[in-house]
């Protein structure tokens, strides 16, 4: 049977944040992941890499018993807790941060047409005229006015 286009992707794994530690989510507190005990750090990181939607793996090894969460939400960063190690999961060189890898994310929806430009604001009305100016005085030099 053919694999699906995804598992042929090369994937590689990253410390979030250059730390040892618990596996940590961007703006979250809520952790969703599946939790397996008694898997060794190469199971833990198969399990992971086979499952679409990890985004991360954080094992550990606590005594005897050793702990594997798969992460099902972006990781970040790190939390440092003794013997916990975090690696994101990265899909040929880009981290896992979206619910799907770029090659398999569904077309984006369409953006929304742009609001119409505005007009510019109507130009102010017209001054009104001027008041009639009275007429100017008689000149000294002419001749007075007709009487009626």
């Amino acid at each position: 049977m053919p694999q699906p286009a995804w598992t042929q992707r090369r994937i590689s794994w990253m410390v979030p944040d250059g730390k040892r530690g618990a596996c940590r989510h961007p703006g979250s507190k809520s952790r969703v992941k599946r939790v397996t005990w008694a898997f060794s750090d190469a199971d833990c990181r198969r399990a992971c890499a086979q499952l679409l939607l990890c985004f991360a793996y954080e094992y550990a090894k606590l005594g005897r018993f050793s702990k594997c969460h798969l992460q099902l939400e972006p990781t970040d960063s790190t939390y440092p807790i003794l013997g916990h190690s975090c690696f994101a999961k990265t899909w040929d060189g880009h981290a896992a941060i979206m619910a799907f890898p770029p090659f398999l994310s569904p077309n984006p929806p369409p953006r929304p047409p742009s609001p119409p430009p505005r007009l510019p604001p109507p130009p102010p009305p017209p001054a009104p005229p001027p008041p009639p100016q009275p007429p100017p005085p008689p000149h000294p030099l002419a001749p007075p006015p007709p009487v009626p």
